[in-house]
């Protein structure tokens, strides 16, 4: 009905945003029921820990649906976040001798891949390899975040505790920008929804 909406008559970039904003605010939501039954606290760890969504989900989730103090939830992401890759550094090289030594064609494999990783990209991921690991893993994208950034400190072979402490601080760079986009976004939609209303 155009009288519900003074926007109907004219552009529809606004509708368009707050659409995307609700859809935003909807999957938060969706994965938070997922959840539901644990402590909320509890919920945000876990779900920092995941692959692929790893704290791009949880503080949406901490923010948004359980309505968590901000520095609460970054300090539950970031820390959920970081756990696997205490683990994932310690013990990936011996799963990887455990499985090589007795799959010949995974030993041929994982040769194949250091040396063609270690030929192409070495000589330039030593110039810049701190700033592009902690950058590859703060810039909240798909395929981006602490767990890739495990396989890549493996395969260029940077000291353990090196490699915890790049990861770090690409996490927290991570949790400080999925913070400001969720705050903002948030903050636009019911601006949004507000004037359409």
């Amino acid at each position: 009905d155009c009288s519900a909406s003074r926007f109907c008559g004219g552009s529809f970039k606004a509708e368009d945003i707050s659409l995307r904003g609700i859809l935003f605010k909807l999957m938060i939501e969706a994965l938070a029921d997922f959840f539901k039954g644990i402590n909320e606290h509890l919920g945000v760890f876990i779900l920092s820990m995941t692959p692929i969504v790893e704290l791009r989900a949880a503080i949406p989730v901490g923010l948004l649906a359980y309505k968590l103090p901000i520095l609460e939830t970054l300090v539950l992401s970031v820390a959920g976040n970081m756990l696997p890759v205490l683990i994932i550094l310690k013990y990936l090289e011996p799963i990887r001798d455990f499985f090589t030594s007795r799959v010949k064609w995974m030993d041929r494999l994982y040769t194949h891949i250091i040396e063609k990783t270690h030929t192409r990209h070495s000589a330039k991921f030593m110039a810049v390899g701190a700033i592009f690991l902690v950058s590859f893993i703060a810039v909240p994208l798909p395929g981006t975040g602490a767990w890739t950034g495990c396989l890549i400190a493996y395969l260029f072979e940077i000291p353990y505790w090196k490699a915890i402490g790049l990861i770090l601080l690409g996490v927290i760079g991570s949790a400080v920008i999925v913070t400001g986009l969720t705050v903002g976004i948030d903050i636009g939609v019911n601006s949004i929804l507000n004037l359409l209303q």
